[in-house]
């Protein structure tokens, strides 16, 4: 055999037996389940059966970057979450200022009516008073009603404890109207009070000496007709 293919053929057995014995190394019996390590492989170090140290290098950078993806994908989300509610609260703030200004509009026009229905009620009383002067009452003295604070003086016969809560109820009304003025559902509600009051009264018709009552009841009238006057101030 020449010298040439004679070296040829040792540096070929050589690197075979080279690759052999790398092959050796890295491929080693499964130690992992002698002593209890697990799925780890040999010496693959759990990298999801990588058998050497780049593959589990790029085993290792691969979840880095999934996990990067998945953060991207989070934080977009939760953007997308504020934004969304941010929006939605501009939203609300709006539809609530728009009930507001909405409701305002009602009071307002509701106020306004009130008004005017007084200007109304109180021009008809003053055409009745001048046309037939005798159809009304005289209204009451600022003796027996105080217009600056409502307070009512009660003739003796309505003194009586039978009375006591149609007092009360009245006596409430008056309060009220000459702090926010006459309206048409506060004249109303004097007038059924003032008439609950006047049947009560002719219940106890008998038990009433005649002229306290007849002063008790023409009293009762006229103060039915000043809960429909606007308030004096």
């Amino acid at each position: 055999m020449k010298p040439v293919m004679l070296v040829t053929l040792l540096t070929v057995g050589a690197l075979s037996m080279g690759t052999a014995q790398a092959q050796r190394w890295y491929v080693a019996p499964n130690y992992g389940h002698r002593y209890g390590y697990g799925g780890y492989g040999g010496y693959g170090y759990g990298y999801g059966g990588a058998s050497t140290p780049a593959s589990a290098a790029g085993h290792a950078m691969a979840d880095v970057v999934r996990s990067q993806g998945m953060y991207n994908a989070m934080t977009s989300a939760a953007m997308v979450n504020v934004e969304d509610a941010r929006s939605k609260y501009i939203d609300n703030q709006k539809q609530w200022t728009e009930v507001y200004l909405m409701k305002k509009r009602v009071l307002d026009a509701e106020h306004a009516k009130q008004k005017e229905d007084a200007r109304a009620r109180n021009a008809r009383l003053q055409e009745a008073q001048a046309s037939n002067p005798s159809s009304l009452p005289p209204r009451l003295t600022s003796s027996e009603l105080d217009p600056s604070t409502g307070k009512i003086a009660w003739p003796a016969a309505l003194m009586r404890d039978s009375f006591a809560p149609q007092r009360k109820e009245i006596d409430d009304l008056f309060t009220s109207r000459a702090h926010t003025g006459t309206t048409s559902e506060m004249s109303e509600t004097i007038y059924k009070s003032v008439r609950s009051l006047q049947d009560d009264l002719r219940k106890e018709i008998r038990e009433i000496v005649p002229q306290e009552y007849m002063d008790a009841r023409k009293f009762l009238d006229r103060l039915s007709l000043e809960g429909r006057f606007p308030t004096q101030g």
